[in-house]
């Protein structure tokens, strides 16, 4: 597993998992678990370790909708949050999506010395995006609240360090980064060549089944996933490497 995750940036498997309790056995096995208490939309009984990713409704009235029917684009969980999680892990109940990863180490492995060069130099200013936010506004304020609290965070190097290989990946996408620093014209127009040159070559696309179990390196990929029609439901569990 870890080979990997370590490697590629994900891994896969396929479990059949019966109950809540089950997932958060087989996640501690591996992982440090966050919880996220009176944040996002949890399965009840789980001790908010659970978080639903879903477009059904359960208990009734109860809002599930995390997981909107919208195109969620590229997207870097730690924006504004110091303690970032690791991992990323879900498990799939109904499958109706297709997620998206892209492997920043290997973008960052095969780059030519000179664009490394540019990578190891340059500092990003984050754009915290607010529009993945608009169906709650409960979830749009939470967000806000913490983004704002930690905004000192908004400017990072590109670099990134694995905590556990060490290797470097370049944290970089449009989406959440709005403007470069440190470099001239030159360097940024050379930089943002090879990495749209770059870009489709290290994509993973998983189109998911019943059952299946993703887990997501934090540390050395971003993630997005296209929009669907209908129903469908993750169940999500994040936290650190043990």
């Amino acid at each position: 597993m870890f080979i990997d995750l370590l490697k590629y940036g994900y891994y896969l498997t396929n479990l059949d998992l019966h109950t809540s309790d089950e997932w958060i056995n087989f996640c501690e096995s591996f992982i440090k678990i966050r919880q996220f208490p009176n944040f996002w939309s949890m399965i009840p009984n789980t001790d908010d370790k659970v978080m639903l990713l879903s477009t059904k409704k359960i208990n009734k009235n109860q809002d599930c909708h995390v997981s909107r029917p919208v195109l969620l684009d590229w997207h870097y969980d730690g924006i504004g949050i110091v303690n970032r999680e690791d991992l990323i892990c879900l498990y799939c109940k109904i499958p109706n999506s297709v997620t998206s990863i892209l492997n920043l180490n290997l973008l960052y492995e095969n780059a030519p010395n000179d664009i490394k060069k540019i990578i190891n130099k340059t500092v990003i200013e984050l754009d915290f995006n607010e529009d993945i936010y608009k169906s709650s506004l409960r979830e749009k304020v939470s967000v806000k609240k913490v983004n704002n609290f930690f905004e000192k965070e908004n400017f990072k190097p590109m670099t990134v360090f694995h905590p556990i290989t060490g290797k470097l990946a370049a944290l970089y996408h449009k989406n959440f980064v709005n403007k470069l620093h440190g470099l001239t014209n030159v360097e940024e127009k050379l930089f943002l060549e090879y990495y749209n040159d770059s870009f489709n070559l290290y994509i993973y696309n998983h189109y998911w089944k019943k059952n299946d179990i993703l887990i997501i390196d934090q540390n050395s990929s971003i993630h997005s996933r296209d929009p669907f029609v209908g129903e469908r439901e993750l169940w999500r569990i994040s936290g650190w490497f043990k």
